[in-house]
């Protein structure tokens, strides 16, 4: 079971989910247009984009909350 993760701003546009010291999620982009990054994500798969950090967020979180 996941013990917890923690959330890291890097800079403007760069935001890291992190989890036992190793990056699982990357957002990246910028108002309007942000994108999220699994990472073991393939070039040829579909990205999630969204407008928003917090709908990043929410989508992140209920792929990693739920019981």
């Amino acid at each position: 079971m996941m013990q917890g993760f923690q959330i890291v701003h890097r800079n403007y546009g760069h935001w890291d989910v992190i989890q036992n010291y190793k990056r699982i999620y990357r957002i990246r982009g910028a108002s309007g247009a942000y994108f999220i990054l699994p990472e073991n994500f393939k070039q040829d798969e579909p990205r999630q984009n969204l407008k928003t950090v917090s709908a990043c967020m929410s989508w992140i979180c209920d792929n990693l909350m739920y019981e």
